[in-house]
């Protein structure tokens, strides 16, 4: 079972601006990718490397799931974790006072973005 995980299928865009060193750095990367490596971008914020990940996947035609971290993100953000506690409320619409409550209470693992990222092969 998948908790809610978007996947995104970036395509290659005519207004990407690569200058000498980015098409060199771009080339790079894809050969890494290309031959099983995995590319690692870090940096500052506000430099590109979210940009510099979604052009290359366009350029591999990969699909991209995208994850963002705070100081609360754990294990169980990435890989998924025990869920299962739901509450579901059924009124009458003929008899107002009628209310059917239904709880469920059983645990079941749910994937998260990580584990669904390596199940599938996304980049």
């Amino acid at each position: 079972m998948y908790a809610k995980v978007d996947v995104l299928v970036p395509k290659p865009r005519a207004d990407f601006v690569e200058t000498p060193f980015i098409r060199e750095l771009t080339g790079r990367a894809l050969n890494y990718i290309r031959i099983g490596f995995p590319v690692h971008l870090s940096g500052p914020t506000g430099v590109g490397k979210t940009t510099l990940a979604f052009h290359l996947a366009g350029q591999l035609a990969r699909p991209v799931v995208l994850i963002h971290g705070d100081y609360e993100f754990g294990t169980s953000n990435l890989v998924g974790g025990l869920y299962g506690y739901s509450r579901k409320y059924l009124r009458d619409n003929y008899i107002r006072s009628v209310l059917k409550v239904e709880e469920n209470a059983t645990q079941q693992w749910m994937d998260d973005r990580l584990t669904v990222a390596c199940e599938h092969g996304f980049t």
